[in-house]
């Protein structure tokens, strides 16, 4: 494995969410290299050199990787591209870590990281943002999105098993990917969620210092916005996620970003 981490990156027009992420992305490069990560930003031009897209249409408005799900479909797509995108590049270059830009580094240097002995194919949380992928886990990952394209008729009992058992009943890629355990789980990514979880996944000690040992990664997600199970930052008027990460490293982690 390579000390390089991966992310994908597209402008999606008139997609009022990403209005941010072009300076949350600037963030998100200087704060990995500043602990000793490698940088790829890879994109949807990337993504569709990808030879195995040519065996069904990405954009098919009536497939169910995106017709049961109130997301957005330009999102929606994108979120599958970025995995074709991740396969393709550990196809050419071997294992490295993927990262969606709005998961922040806190102390995971490249020494650090493999002091866990973390397996291949790991997600570092359920919501698939960050994790590690080796060659033989792109061939499980890309043949789990073309069964639920192809509407496996094994592959939709599982997604339907597993929607009985989560809140959020949107199908997008991470509910897919999920459902037909793609990914083990090692849990060294947290999110600001505050309620809805057990008392060993909140990721403050009881003193109110943030436990960067046990979670040296955080992810910055959409969520956080208004929603009163995740620590919110009322005082931020801006409303964006750049102000956000700064202000939690700079009041919570003391430290800084980069």
């Amino acid at each position: 494995m390579n000390n390089t981490v991966i992310t994908y990156y597209t402008e999606i027009p008139n997609f009022k969410a990403s209005d941010n992420n072009k300076d949350l992305l600037t963030l998100w490069e200087k704060n990995w290299k500043s602990q000793g990560w490698n940088i790829v930003v890879l994109d949807e031009g990337y993504a569709k050199t990808n030879k195995q897209l040519e065996s069904f249409d990405v954009y098919n408005e009536n497939s169910l990787l995106v017709r049961e799900s109130c997301l957005n479909k330009k999102y929606l797509w994108n979120c599958y591209l970025r995995w074709f995108a991740y396969s393709k590049y550990v196809e050419e270059n071997g294992t490295c870590i993927w990262s969606d830009f709005d998961v922040f580094n806190c102390n995971l240097t490249p020494d650090q990281f493999y002091s866990k002995s973390i397996e291949p194919d790991s997600t570092f949380n359920g919501s698939l943002c960050a994790g590690v992928l080796s060659l033989e886990g792109t061939n499980a990952l890309i043949n789990n999105i073309k069964l639920i394209n192809e509407e496996d008729q094994e592959a939709r009992t599982k997604l339907n098993t597993f929607l009985k058992s989560v809140e959020n009943k949107d199908i997008n890629d991470m509910v897919m990917l999920n459902a037909l355990k793609t990914f083990n789980i090692n849990h060294i990514c947290t999110c600001l969620r505050m309620k809805g979880c057990n008392q060993d996944s909140i990721p403050y000690n009881t003193d109110g210092s943030y436990k960067k040992q046990k979670y040296p990664l955080i992810h910055f997600h959409h969520g956080i916005f208004g929603n009163p199970n995740f620590l919110n930052f009322p005082e931020i008027k801006s409303k964006n996620r750049t102000d956000i990460v700064n202000y939690f490293f700079n009041h919570y982690i003391k430290q800084s970003i980069f």
